[in-house]
């Protein structure tokens, strides 16, 4: 090989060596620690573009401030993150702060940025507040509305049906209170068809047959054994004789009342012109209840009529 082509050689081996070499001092240099681009922070808070999100930060310095907001009217002046000062409450040496903020455009924003301190400077010593503003629509939107699916509810049968349902509603409570009446009302029926006698209605047949002279000597004694029955309570008789208790039955102005009666249409002669108040004398008798004859206590001595008992 001649000189000069050796020469040629030891002038590219350099360069050969270097283009070899490049890429493994490339792959040691990227994955070095020291020298590795540094890696975004994750957002804290993350929101929508027009929507407010909130963060709370405890600092410990001097008192904070928000940038000025623009003023209303403004809107050609409005940038694209918003933050403010909603409540400042201390905290032992540091104070609580509640941020707010409105992000206007879509990306990654650090609340420090738009905080100052008194004097109006940019705060210092503030940790890091990532947040992230996204955006409802991609990035290349047109801005033209996209058709959507009509979405189908459930429909129960058109307008006809919701009046028959209205209609049900109101007519259900309506017949449930006529039923309800009419079940309340039949038992009443029932118990007015079958109520029990009283004393008036066991008296008033022997009262009638008195006052058409047809009473015999064995209904007036029944007539008297069911008065005696009722009084004898009422006006202390039990005990007495017969024709005792009849006598100061007599001369009670409630008791009396019937035995007089009775004592008059017996001695009157028949179609005489005083008409009976029979209804009137069985009055006070017509809220009691009817006496059971087989607890009538017969007369110890041949019972004599109230005609007799003087």
């Amino acid at each position: 090989m001649s000189s000069p082509c050796r020469q040629s050689l030891r002038l590219l081996a350099p360069a050969f060596v270097a283009v070899l070499c490049a890429p493994m001092l490339h792959a040691q240099d990227a994955s070095s620690p020291s020298i590795a681009a540094p890696r975004p922070q994750e957002p804290k808070v993350t929101t929508t573009i027009g929507m407010e999100g909130s963060y709370f930060l405890l600092h410990r310095g001097g008192r904070l401030f928000a940038k000025p907001l623009p003023r209303s009217g403004e809107v050609e002046n409005v940038p694209p993150f918003l933050v403010w000062i909603v409540e400042r409450v201390p905290d032992g040496e540091a104070e609580r702060y509640e941020l707010r903020f409105v992000g206007n455009e879509a990306g990654d924003y650090d609340l420090g940025a738009y905080l100052e301190d008194a004097e109006g400077q940019r705060a210092q010593g503030l940790e890091p507040m990532p947040v992230r503003v996204t955006a409802l629509l991609p990035e290349r939107h047109d801005g033209s509305l996209s058709s959507s699916e009509p979405v189908s509810l459930p429909v129960l049968g058109g307008y006809q049906t919701l009046l028959w349902i209205l209609g049900v509603a109101w007519g259900v409570p309506v017949l449930w209170w006529l039923v309800r009446a009419l079940i309340r009302r039949r038992p009443r029926r029932a118990a007015e068809g079958t109520a029990e006698p009283t004393l008036a209605d066991q008296l008033r047949p022997l009262v009638e047959r008195a006052i058409a002279h047809q009473l015999d000597a064995a209904g007036q004694a029944q007539l008297e054994r069911m008065l005696l029955a009722h009084w004898r309570d009422r006006l202390s008789l039990r005990g007495l004789p017969h024709l005792e208790a009849l006598r100061r039955m007599k001369v009670d102005a409630d008791a009396g009342a019937l035995l007089s009666g009775l004592e008059r249409w017996l001695h009157q002669p028949p179609g005489a012109s005083e008409a009976p108040r029979v209804e009137e004398l069985l009055a006070p008798y017509r809220a009691v209840r009817a006496v059971d004859e087989r607890e009538l206590v017969p007369a110890s001595a041949p019972t004599r009529s109230a005609a007799e008992a003087r």
